[in-house]
């Protein structure tokens, strides 16, 4: 048998803790409310059911020059996909060009150019 102790600061949480750890064949043997608040739930298993836990395999070092190479292809890759769902507005010149939207049409051109004082009633007192 193996036994164990999993804490959670509720039994749920605690009991979650013991199926993930030990399987569904966990039998609980003692369940208490800690001092400090929440519960410890002390579970046993039969060591056969038990898997071991998975090795942790040593990764090699991460290649920054790699890294940027193909952070640098997604980009591009990204800037193409985005042209080509959002093509350029018929009357625009260049994709940089930095005229907003709502001074692309006369009437926006208009409001553009009106100045706060010609507005009635913005920064005059009665």
């Amino acid at each position: 048998m193996r036994l164990r102790r999993f804490t959670g600061p509720d039994a749920s949480t605690a009991l979650r803790r013991v199926k993930d750890a030990l399987g569904p064949d966990a039998v609980i043997l003692q369940t208490r409310a800690c001092p400090e608040g929440g519960i410890e739930i002390t579970a046993a298993v039969d060591a056969d059911l038990v898997t071991a836990p998975l090795a942790v395999t040593a990764t090699k070092p991460v290649d920054l020059a790699d890294v940027s190479r193909s952070l640098a292809e997604l980009t591009a890759c990204v800037r193409e996909l985005d042209r080509a769902v959002r093509p350029p507005s018929p009357g625009r010149n260049s994709p940089h060009q930095t005229s907003s939207p709502s001074t692309a049409t006369p009437a926006g051109r208009a409001a553009a150019r009106t100045t706060s004082s010609e507005v009635t009633g913005v920064g005059q007192l009665p």
